[in-house]
């Protein structure tokens, strides 16, 4: 485990907070599913969240990255994916 029950914890009520605030956003940061306004993904999570750009800090996590690249890191690309399994139009990655 990396991180512990607090910190999970922490995480998921950010994750509720973030979600209640963003539901009328219109930066095109937030992507609703297609005729609703039920939220499936929240870009750039790092910057808009203190306690996301923490976690994607922490040298827990960026430590590993380091050694598994031997080089510096920095993160491309950040997102909250909330839409459920199987419910709603199909999510692609790739």
């Amino acid at each position: 485990d990396i991180f512990d029950r607090a910190e999970m914890i922490a995480y998921q009520e950010e994750m509720e907070e973030l979600l209640k605030q963003r539901v009328a956003d219109e930066t095109g940061e937030v992507i609703t599913e297609q005729g609703s306004r039920d939220v499936r993904s929240i870009f750039r999570i790092h910057e808009t969240s203190g306690v996301f750009r923490e976690m994607a800090a922490d040298s827990r996590i960026t430590g590993v990255v380091r050694y598994l690249l031997n080089d510096e890191v920095y993160i491309h690309q950040s997102r909250l994916n909330y839409k459920p399994g199987f419910r709603g139009k199909e999510f692609y990655w790739h």
